[in-house]
Protein backbone atom coordinates (compact mmCIF):
# COMPACT_ATOMS: atom_id res chain seq x y z
CA UNK A 1 0.00 0.00 0.00
CA UNK A 2 1.44 3.14 -0.80
CA UNK A 3 0.05 7.11 0.32
CA UNK A 4 1.04 10.55 -0.24
CA UNK A 5 0.26 12.27 3.50
CA UNK A 6 1.79 15.50 3.19
CA UNK A 7 1.44 17.89 1.18
CA UNK A 8 3.61 20.85 2.37
CA UNK A 9 6.36 23.02 1.30
CA UNK A 10 9.33 24.75 2.55
CA UNK A 11 12.13 26.76 1.60
CA UNK A 12 15.38 25.39 1.24
CA UNK A 13 18.75 27.20 1.89
CA UNK A 14 19.64 26.70 -2.42
CA UNK A 15 15.99 28.56 -2.82
CA UNK A 16 14.49 25.34 -3.91
CA UNK A 17 10.73 24.75 -2.81
CA UNK A 18 10.54 21.34 -1.59
CA UNK A 19 7.69 19.19 -1.50
CA UNK A 20 7.60 16.26 1.29
CA UNK A 21 5.52 13.12 0.41
CA UNK A 22 5.32 10.15 2.89
CA UNK A 23 4.85 6.69 1.20
CA UNK A 24 3.58 3.49 3.52
CA UNK A 25 4.61 -0.24 2.01
CA UNK A 26 4.08 -3.44 3.57
CA UNK A 27 7.26 -6.27 2.68
CA UNK A 28 6.09 -9.91 3.18
CA UNK A 29 8.79 -11.82 4.20
CA UNK A 30 9.43 -15.10 3.29
CA UNK A 31 10.11 -16.34 6.93
CA UNK A 32 9.78 -14.64 9.72
CA UNK A 33 12.53 -12.35 11.56
CA UNK A 34 12.73 -13.79 14.92
CA UNK A 35 13.82 -10.64 17.25
CA UNK A 36 14.05 -11.05 21.24
CA UNK A 37 10.67 -8.88 21.30
CA UNK A 38 8.76 -10.44 18.74
CA UNK A 39 8.82 -12.53 15.48
CA UNK A 40 8.07 -10.20 12.41
CA UNK A 41 6.19 -11.73 9.48
CA UNK A 42 6.87 -8.39 7.36
CA UNK A 43 8.42 -5.94 7.58
CA UNK A 44 6.18 -2.00 7.77
CA UNK A 45 8.04 0.49 5.96
CA UNK A 46 7.76 4.29 5.62
CA UNK A 47 9.58 5.98 2.75
CA UNK A 48 10.12 9.61 2.88
CA UNK A 49 10.89 11.48 -0.79
CA UNK A 50 11.93 15.19 -1.01
CA UNK A 51 11.27 16.72 -4.44
CA UNK A 52 12.34 20.21 -5.17
CA UNK A 53 14.03 21.69 -8.63
CA UNK A 54 15.25 18.80 -10.24
CA UNK A 55 16.44 16.98 -7.14
CA UNK A 56 14.78 13.99 -5.50
CA UNK A 57 15.86 12.60 -2.07
CA UNK A 58 14.85 9.52 -0.47
CA UNK A 59 14.93 8.32 3.45
CA UNK A 60 13.17 4.93 4.98
CA UNK A 61 11.53 4.54 8.15
CA UNK A 62 11.36 0.93 9.62
CA UNK A 63 10.37 1.08 13.37
CA UNK A 64 10.63 -2.57 15.04
CA UNK A 65 9.60 -3.48 18.37
CA UNK A 66 12.42 -3.39 20.87
CA UNK A 67 14.42 -0.37 19.38
CA UNK A 68 12.22 2.14 20.25
CA UNK A 69 8.84 3.07 21.15
CA UNK A 70 7.63 3.97 17.69
CA UNK A 71 5.28 2.47 15.19
CA UNK A 72 3.98 3.18 11.49
CA UNK A 73 1.17 5.24 13.03
CA UNK A 74 3.16 7.50 15.73
CA UNK A 75 6.06 7.63 12.78
CA UNK A 76 3.78 8.71 10.38
CA UNK A 77 2.30 11.64 12.36
CA UNK A 78 5.81 12.40 13.58
CA UNK A 79 6.42 12.95 9.63
CA UNK A 80 3.42 15.12 9.40
CA UNK A 81 4.21 17.17 12.18
CA UNK A 82 7.45 17.81 10.40
CA UNK A 83 5.82 18.35 6.80
CA UNK A 84 4.14 21.34 8.76
CA UNK A 85 6.97 22.77 10.26
CA UNK A 86 9.14 22.46 7.41
CA UNK A 87 5.88 24.58 5.61
CA UNK A 88 5.96 26.87 8.24
CA UNK A 89 9.67 28.13 7.01
CA UNK A 90 11.05 26.20 10.08
CA UNK A 91 15.12 24.71 9.03
CA UNK A 92 15.35 21.21 8.25
CA UNK A 93 17.93 20.82 10.59
CA UNK A 94 15.94 21.95 13.50
CA UNK A 95 13.17 19.78 12.91
CA UNK A 96 15.34 16.66 12.24
CA UNK A 97 16.56 17.56 16.02
CA UNK A 98 13.34 18.06 17.38
CA UNK A 99 12.26 14.74 16.22
CA UNK A 100 15.39 12.84 17.16
CA UNK A 101 14.24 12.75 21.34
CA UNK A 102 10.97 11.08 20.70
CA UNK A 103 10.85 9.60 16.91
CA UNK A 104 14.10 8.64 15.92
CA UNK A 105 13.32 6.65 13.33
CA UNK A 106 11.72 8.97 11.85
CA UNK A 107 14.38 11.88 12.55
CA UNK A 108 16.99 9.44 10.67
CA UNK A 109 14.57 8.95 7.66
CA UNK A 110 13.78 12.64 6.99
CA UNK A 111 17.23 13.33 7.50
CA UNK A 112 18.55 10.55 5.19
CA UNK A 113 16.18 12.60 2.64
CA UNK A 114 17.61 16.01 3.25
CA UNK A 115 21.28 14.52 2.80
CA UNK A 116 20.42 12.29 -0.37
CA UNK A 117 18.15 15.74 -1.82
CA UNK A 118 21.61 17.69 -1.31
CA UNK A 119 23.33 15.12 -2.71
CA UNK A 120 21.17 14.16 -5.87
CA UNK A 121 20.40 10.83 -7.16
CA UNK A 122 23.25 10.08 -8.94
CA UNK A 123 25.52 10.54 -6.44
CA UNK A 124 23.60 9.09 -3.26
CA UNK A 125 22.29 5.83 -5.26
CA UNK A 126 24.48 5.12 -8.09
CA UNK A 127 28.21 5.99 -7.28
CA UNK A 128 30.36 3.29 -8.49
CA UNK A 129 31.13 1.38 -5.60
CA UNK A 130 35.09 0.30 -5.93
CA UNK A 131 35.63 -2.46 -4.57
CA UNK A 132 33.75 -5.39 -3.36
CA UNK A 133 31.63 -5.05 0.08
CA UNK A 134 31.31 -8.23 2.43
CA UNK A 135 27.88 -9.32 3.94
CA UNK A 136 27.17 -10.93 6.49
CA UNK A 137 24.07 -13.64 6.89
CA UNK A 138 21.44 -13.60 9.10
CA UNK A 139 21.18 -17.42 9.88
CA UNK A 140 17.28 -18.32 10.76
CA UNK A 141 16.06 -21.65 12.54
CA UNK A 142 14.48 -21.93 15.74
CA UNK A 143 16.36 -25.24 16.30
CA UNK A 144 19.36 -27.22 15.77
CA UNK A 145 17.86 -28.97 12.66
CA UNK A 146 16.64 -25.87 10.84
CA UNK A 147 19.66 -23.64 11.47
CA UNK A 148 22.17 -26.50 10.34
CA UNK A 149 20.18 -26.59 7.33
CA UNK A 150 20.38 -22.63 6.97
CA UNK A 151 23.90 -22.27 7.43
CA UNK A 152 24.26 -24.84 4.40
CA UNK A 153 22.77 -22.81 2.34
CA UNK A 154 24.37 -19.62 2.99
CA UNK A 155 27.76 -20.84 2.87
CA UNK A 156 26.63 -22.61 -0.18
CA UNK A 157 25.72 -19.39 -2.13
CA UNK A 158 29.17 -17.96 -0.49
CA UNK A 159 28.17 -15.84 2.92
CA UNK A 160 31.34 -16.49 5.13
CA UNK A 161 30.19 -14.81 8.27
CA UNK A 162 26.62 -16.03 9.77
CA UNK A 163 24.60 -14.20 12.40
CA UNK A 164 23.04 -16.32 14.89
CA UNK A 165 20.23 -14.44 17.44
CA UNK A 166 20.63 -15.95 20.94
CA UNK A 167 18.47 -15.47 23.97
CA UNK A 168 15.24 -15.53 22.78
CA UNK A 169 12.17 -15.72 25.11
CA UNK A 170 11.54 -19.22 24.29
CA UNK A 171 14.85 -20.35 24.55
CA UNK A 172 17.63 -21.70 27.02
CA UNK A 173 20.78 -21.06 27.08
CA UNK A 174 21.65 -24.89 26.06
CA UNK A 175 18.98 -24.55 23.53
CA UNK A 176 21.08 -21.57 21.90
CA UNK A 177 24.55 -23.74 22.97
CA UNK A 178 23.32 -26.67 20.73
CA UNK A 179 22.04 -24.50 17.78
CA UNK A 180 25.28 -22.63 17.56
CA UNK A 181 26.95 -25.92 17.62
CA UNK A 182 24.90 -27.30 14.81
CA UNK A 183 25.68 -24.68 12.81
CA UNK A 184 29.52 -24.62 13.57
CA UNK A 185 29.69 -28.58 12.73
CA UNK A 186 28.29 -27.97 9.29
CA UNK A 187 29.96 -25.17 7.82
CA UNK A 188 33.38 -24.71 6.24
CA UNK A 189 36.20 -24.15 8.97
CA UNK A 190 37.19 -20.72 7.27
CA UNK A 191 33.74 -19.64 7.67
CA UNK A 192 33.10 -17.54 11.31
CA UNK A 193 30.11 -17.05 13.18
CA UNK A 194 28.64 -13.99 15.16
CA UNK A 195 26.09 -14.22 17.96
CA UNK A 196 23.31 -11.10 18.89
CA UNK A 197 21.47 -10.82 21.93
CA UNK A 198 19.32 -8.05 21.03
CA UNK A 199 20.17 -6.96 24.81
CA UNK A 200 18.30 -9.88 26.25
CA UNK A 201 21.07 -11.46 28.49
CA UNK A 202 22.05 -11.56 32.00
CA UNK A 203 25.15 -12.10 33.29
CA UNK A 204 24.78 -15.54 34.32
CA UNK A 205 23.16 -16.60 31.28
CA UNK A 206 26.02 -14.55 29.38
CA UNK A 207 28.73 -16.37 30.81
CA UNK A 208 26.98 -19.70 30.17
CA UNK A 209 26.90 -19.23 26.55
CA UNK A 210 30.23 -18.10 26.00
CA UNK A 211 31.99 -21.19 28.38
CA UNK A 212 29.49 -23.36 26.42
CA UNK A 213 30.81 -22.18 22.80
CA UNK A 214 34.46 -20.74 23.63
CA UNK A 215 36.05 -23.19 21.23
CA UNK A 216 33.87 -22.08 18.07
CA UNK A 217 34.85 -19.87 15.20
CA UNK A 218 32.67 -16.96 17.00
CA UNK A 219 34.01 -13.49 16.48
CA UNK A 220 31.64 -11.26 18.24
CA UNK A 221 28.47 -11.16 20.96
CA UNK A 222 26.44 -8.26 20.00
CA UNK A 223 24.80 -6.22 22.66
CA UNK A 224 24.86 -9.38 25.32
CA UNK A 225 22.81 -6.59 28.18
CA UNK A 226 19.90 -3.36 28.03
CA UNK A 227 22.05 -0.45 26.64
CA UNK A 228 22.07 1.57 29.85
CA UNK A 229 24.03 -1.16 31.73
CA UNK A 230 27.33 -0.36 31.34
CA UNK A 231 28.98 -1.44 34.52
CA UNK A 232 27.41 -4.86 33.49
CA UNK A 233 29.09 -4.85 29.93
CA UNK A 234 32.19 -3.33 31.27
CA UNK A 235 32.10 -6.74 33.89
CA UNK A 236 31.77 -9.19 31.49
CA UNK A 237 33.77 -7.76 28.88
CA UNK A 238 36.60 -8.32 31.15
CA UNK A 239 35.92 -11.91 32.21
CA UNK A 240 34.80 -13.13 28.33
CA UNK A 241 36.88 -15.13 25.92
CA UNK A 242 34.77 -14.20 22.92
CA UNK A 243 35.27 -10.24 22.09
CA UNK A 244 31.89 -8.03 22.48
CA UNK A 245 30.22 -5.70 20.29
CA UNK A 246 27.77 -3.02 20.88
CA UNK A 247 24.51 -1.09 18.98
CA UNK A 248 21.58 -0.39 20.47
CA UNK A 249 24.44 1.10 23.43
CA UNK A 250 25.87 3.70 20.77
CA UNK A 251 23.74 6.71 20.23
CA UNK A 252 26.94 9.44 19.94
CA UNK A 253 30.65 10.00 19.94
CA UNK A 254 30.50 9.88 23.38
CA UNK A 255 29.24 6.27 23.84
CA UNK A 256 32.03 4.96 21.30
CA UNK A 257 34.62 6.79 23.84
CA UNK A 258 33.31 4.72 26.45
CA UNK A 259 32.54 1.62 24.57
CA UNK A 260 36.30 1.72 24.15
CA UNK A 261 37.53 2.75 27.60
CA UNK A 262 35.68 -0.54 29.04
CA UNK A 263 37.37 -2.94 26.78
CA UNK A 264 34.35 -3.56 23.69
CA UNK A 265 36.31 -4.84 20.50
CA UNK A 266 33.20 -3.68 17.80
CA UNK A 267 30.28 -0.71 17.57
CA UNK A 268 27.81 -0.51 15.14
CA UNK A 269 25.90 2.65 13.88
CA UNK A 270 22.74 2.23 13.17
CA UNK A 271 21.21 4.84 11.42
CA UNK A 272 17.77 4.58 13.55
CA UNK A 273 19.85 5.74 16.94
CA UNK A 274 21.60 8.51 14.73
CA UNK A 275 20.11 11.19 12.51
CA UNK A 276 21.36 11.17 8.88
CA UNK A 277 24.31 9.30 7.53
CA UNK A 278 26.21 12.28 8.05
CA UNK A 279 25.51 12.00 11.91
Amino acid sequence: MASDISDATTVAGRGDTLRLAIYRMSLPLSEPYRLPFADLASFETLFVRLVGGDRIGLGEVTPLPGYSDESIATATAALRRAAVALGDGIAAAQVVAALSADAPFAASGLACAMETWREGMTEAFESPIEKAVPLVALCPGKDSRTAAQAARRLTADGYRVLKLKVAGARATVADDVARVRAVAAVVPTDRRLRLDANQCLDQTRARQLVDGLVDLPITLLEQPFPPEQWQATADFVAASPIPVMLDESICDAEDIDRASAIGVRFVKLKLCKHAGVAA
